[in-house]
């Protein structure tokens, strides 16, 4: 369980900052 939450974290994250670099003018 704690692997597949630690997964869906780090997914997360790298989502998040791929779309912040890729339209910075948008801000979440």
């Amino acid at each position: 369980m704690r692997m597949l939450i630690d997964n869906s974290a780090a997914s997360i994250s790298l989502y998040v900052i791929l779309n912040s670099i890729a339209s910075p003018s948008v801000s979440i």
